[in-house]
């Protein structure tokens, strides 16, 4: 799978009083089919340390849900795009709330793109 690059580092960080205290990394190792991910969990003042491993908390396949024993789950794989909407159904759900003169004038536009497109 295609995506996740192997030399990356993808981390989620947490802090107290500003200052890096627990980080999550996510790393990946490309496969044949499905990518191989690890979680780790660094903590304390080695949270900031890029080249510090830490903790591994669960690890497993891309596009399955990986359980650690202490209970933190992850899932990463190919998604849909959650930005894409389909015209007529933003425009019938933005039809009930007042809005603003220019996003009316956007969603007219975008409205008759989408008939336009039905006909063809």
């Amino acid at each position: 799978m295609r995506g996740f690059h192997p030399e990356a580092m993808y981390e989620f960080k947490g802090a107290g009083d500003a200052v890096e205290e627990l980080t999550d990394r996510v790393t990946f190792v490309d496969g044949d089919v499905v990518d191989h991910q690890r979680m780790w969990r660094i903590s304390g003042a080695e949270a900031a340390d890029p080249l510090t491993s830490g903790i591994v908390l669960a690890e497993g396949s891309t596009d399955s849900t990986v359980r650690g024993e202490d209970g933190p789950r992850r899932w990463a794989g190919k998604a849909g795009n959650p930005f894409w909407v389909e015209p007529d159904v933003l425009h019938a759900a933005l039809a009930c709330c007042p809005r603003p003169r220019g996003v009316r004038d956007l969603m007219a536009t975008v409205s008759s793109r989408a008939r336009s497109r039905a006909r063809r």
